[in-house]
């Protein structure tokens, strides 16, 4: 049963890491010896063509238009020339989840699938709102927040969906999956993704937090949620000046995740549950944990139950 346990580990960790994919492309040797490193560029680009074009099929027309030779390159992990006096041919390795990743960027910027709700929320001592409260126009914290948010929300086509009656049910993110579930009937069908902002005392570094929550509405729950210090001494929530350098400043890493989260589609992937009988003793057991614990995040398994 161990030897079982091991394999199944060893199958869940070649599920992890079996991120790249074996190419060869070729074309006829350029007459001039000058001409051959354009020539290897345009092979890049022809290895990582085949590729997406197998992957995506009639889907690949979605985002051939943004597929360029520096955006190839960064997709060849290594790579060998072949030369013979009619024929150059290039053979390495892609990386192919990379590759993924960025085709679904690519997709959700052309199809314009996210339809986003933005919730913005402060409990600063000195400028508190909640959804419902939140204007842009009398709060410079929300002036600027919305700003960011909306221009990330840009890259891929997006706009917040509005609502006629405001969100009153909450004053900060909702965090349970009972709250998840309440925000999806607050949105109905209108949202498949929610962005919820939220300013808060900073007790260890004396000043504020922005605490920027992703969820997804299709299969509602909380898909990311982090933390990042904001430079703004306390009572200054309202100073437009600071709030247009330190709101920024935060937004960045959010916006790395909030990337980072569509790249792995993460926001529109399933929730599943998998069973695996016969772990009959503890070797076995921390095989497969260790297995599972190697997953990429978007398919992150945990072991949360376990039976005799």
């Amino acid at each position: 049963m161990l030897k079982q346990a091991l394999l199944l580990a060893l199958w869940f960790t070649h599920l992890a890491v079996a991120g790249n994919a074996p190419f060869s492309v070729s074309a006829s040797a350029p007459v001039n010896a000058d001409d051959e490193p354009e020539v290897v560029t345009q092979l890049k680009t022809s290895a990582v063509v085949n590729y997406l074009a197998r992957y995506l099929g009639p889907k690949y027309m979605q985002v051939s238009g943004f597929l360029k030779p520096d955006i190839s390159e960064g997709f060849i992990v290594d790579y060998q020339v072949k030369r013979s006096q009619t024929q150059i041919t290039l053979f390495g390795t892609l990386d192919a989840d990379a590759i993924k990743r960025w085709a679904r960027l690519m997709q959700t910027r052309q199809t314009s699938v996210l339809k986003p709700c933005v919730f913005l929320s402060s409990a600063l001592v000195e400028h508190r709102f909640t959804p419902a409260e939140a204007s842009p126009k009398t709060s410079a914290l929300a002036n600027v927040a919305l700003g960011e948010t909306l221009a990330m929300l840009k890259k891929y086509n997006a706009k917040p969906v509005e609502f006629s009656e405001p969100l009153t049910r909450f004053n900060r993110p909702p965090q349970t999956q009972h709250e998840v579930n309440a925000l999806k009937s607050y949105t109905g069908d209108a949202c498949n993704a929610a962005v919820w902002l939220h300013f808060a005392p900073c007790p260890t570094c004396g000043g504020a937090r922005l605490d920027a929550y992703i969820y997804s509405l299709t299969h509602p729950r909380v898909v990311s949620a982090q933390s990042e210090d904001l430079a703004l001494p306390p009572g200054s929530a309202q100073v437009i000046a600071r709030t247009k350098v330190a709101v920024p400043a935060a937004f960045v890493p959010f916006r790395k995740s909030f990337d980072e989260m569509l790249s792995r589609g993460a926001i529109f992937s399933q929730p599943f549950s998998i069973t695996i009988e016969g772990i009959s003793s503890f070797g076995a057991f921390k095989a497969v944990e260790n297995g599972l614990s190697q997953l990429d995040a978007s398919v992150q398994i945990l072991l949360k139950h376990v039976e005799p």
